[in-house]
């Protein structure tokens, strides 16, 4: 079908059709002057020979809309009867169905020619920006939203949530050891809860109806902390929180105060040193400071200089303490010196000082008041803890308990550690083989393999030191993005292109439904003009002439 035509020439057509018309009028008011046979014969030649010569200089040209360049992507789920109806009204489009294609890479060729997808959805990296219509439809049973914490440290509380799409039924997670945790689903939200038992790379499993899911989870090693605990006198809090941190790892230094120049030291996890002065250099060497029973007064000034530096600063404080507390902090007087404290599916009643903070962040609250806070200095924190006696606990079997308090708090307020490059996959998971992976990395001028394999960086045009990548892994399994400037590595698992059916497809239809709709001109759309030989009009031309000259003669 004809849509457009356009001219080519090098005189304004406006012009040309001026001098065309004027040469008609002039030549046909001679013809008929000459009083010769066939003369409306002669003015239709006339009238051809102009209009030659007119399109000779203004060379014409034409198009053709190509409407067989439009595709319709057909996706797993995708309605018959829909397609049937599209197929009908745009009959020269291309029909492409990825469930008979090897690698959904192949519609690349076809990004800009997409006009409608049906199904379930494309990634976006095969999608052109926008300008095309989804039909979208129903998501398969399963699950359809999952959500991990972004860092699974060994012995510690970590939650699984996700939204379940189908029958309700009863959602088993499955660990090395065993069954860990389940839950009654229905259509909607679930949590399920555990605590990883040591460090590693391990294939979890999500279970529904005799139907498995690998959930692989890498959980890390507890980071040890340096703590030094400064106190006037001993204490069983003191003690049993010294205990606990050796078991935890953690290198400890305890330095209790014997006279004004005499102390005692105690050392967990790490050699023996003298530290009879607290300085902003000694300070540089821990993650956290803890001040008990009195000692918050002392090298106050060392102290905040080493907190604006990123020192972490927990205070136990003392009665005598409460009244005027140091380090900035402010607190009101309450009545109750108990407070009740939950933990998963447990309340536990605790001592407490009997007063609340002002304007600090929360560690441990209740509906109440903030048992355990702190506030920003500089690059540090400097919280406290308003729990008394948490080490009877320990002796009512409520180690758990215990642990979870005193991990918070301490895990909170530490040092934060500072890695010269960070590296994060922007994908949501599944990621199948060979699908493009997309990395972020920051650092200066790093150097990130995929394996063994190198990849090729892009800094952001405006953010300096923020690097991006795309990477394909070609195998199912574990792989490594590694930076081979400080040996910072990132882990990920790659599964079989049969699992995660249904949260795939709920990725896919979110892509899908961001970058339909809108307008785009696409190359299909666009006219290609052809010019007209300049052959036919001066064949045209000559014919006419020819026959303006012989007819007189016949």
């Amino acid at each position: 079908m004809i849509s457009a035509i356009q001219f080519n020439a090098q005189v304004p057509a406006s012009v040309v059709i001026t001098v065309a018309v004027l040469l008609f009028a002039i030549f046909s008011w001679l013809e008929w002057k000459r009083q010769a046979r066939f003369f409306y014969a002669r003015l239709i030649a006339l009238l051809i020979a102009i209009l030659s010569l007119t399109a000779f200089v203004l060379r014409p040209a034409y198009s053709t809309n190509s409407d067989s360049a439009g595709v319709i992507v057909l996706t797993p789920g995708y309605n018959k009867s829909s397609a049937d109806s599209l197929k009908k009204i745009y009959q020269h489009y291309h029909v492409v169905a990825t469930e008979q294609l090897d690698k959904i890479n192949q519609l690349l060729e076809y990004k800009d020619q997409i006009r409608f997808v049906l199904g379930v959805g494309l990634p976006a990296y095969v999608l052109p920006d926008s300008g095309f219509n989804f039909l979208a439809s129903p998501l398969p049973t399963g699950i359809t939203q999952l959500q991990v914490p972004a860092k699974l440290i060994a012995n510690r509380k970590a939650s699984l949530s996700g939204v379940w799409h189908g029958e309700p039924g009863t959602l088993t997670l499955i660990g090395p050891e065993g069954k860990i945790d389940s839950t009654s689903v229905s259509a909607g939200s679930f949590q399920l809860s555990f605590i990883p038992q040591q460090p590693g790379k391990f294939l979890y499993e999500l279970e529904i109806d005799g139907k498995k899911e690998l959930l692989p989870l890498e959980i890390h090693a507890p980071k040890p902390l340096d703590v030094l605990i400064l106190q006037q006198y001993p204490s069983a809090e003191i003690r049993y929180l010294k205990n606990f941190l050796i078991d935890q790892g953690h290198r400890v230094v305890v330095r209790t105060q014997i006279s004004k120049n005499n102390f005692r030291f105690e050392f967990g996890n790490r050699a023996p040193a003298t530290l009879s002065r607290i300085t902003t250099e000694a300070l540089s060497d821990f993650d956290l400071l803890v001040l008990a029973n009195e000692s918050a007064a002392l090298d106050e000034a060392a102290i905040k200089d080493a907190l604006r530096t990123g020192l972490g600063v927990l205070w136990l404080p003392s009665e005598n303490e409460l009244g005027k507390p140091p380090l900035g902090f402010e607190f009101v007087k309450v009545n109750a010196d108990t407070a009740l404290v939950n933990f998963e599916d447990q309340t536990v009643t605790l001592s407490a000082w009997p007063v609340n903070a002002r304007k600090d962040f929360a560690i441990i609250k209740n509906k109440n008041r903030v048992l355990a806070g702190y506030k920003r200095l500089g690059a540090g924190k400097v919280g406290y803890q308003l729990l008394t006696e948490t080490y009877p606990l320990i002796a009512k079997g409520q180690a758990k308990i215990y642990n979870h308090v005193w991990t918070n708090v301490v895990e909170t307020l530490a040092r934060i550690s500072a890695q010269s490059t960070a590296m994060k996959i922007t994908n949501s998971f599944p990621v199948y083989p060979d699908e493009p992976l997309n990395i972020e990395v920051l650092a200066t001028n790093p150097e990130v393999y995929l394996d063994s394999t190198r990849l090729p960086l892009l800094e952001h045009a405006v953010i300096d030191n923020l690097w991006s990548a795309t990477a394909w892994a070609k195998e199912n399994g574990w792989h490594q993005i590694l930076s081979a400037t400080d040996s910072v590595t990132t882990n990920f698992f790659v599964p079989d292109f049969n699992s995660w059916v249904a949260l795939r497809a709920a990725n896919l239809q979110k892509a899908t439904k961001e970058k339909a709709g809108g307008s785009l001109k696409f190359e299909a759309d666009k006219l290609s003009y052809k010019t007209v030989s300049p052959i036919l009009f001066f064949v045209l031309f000559v014919l006419a002439i020819g026959f303006l000259w012989l007819a007189p003669k016949l």
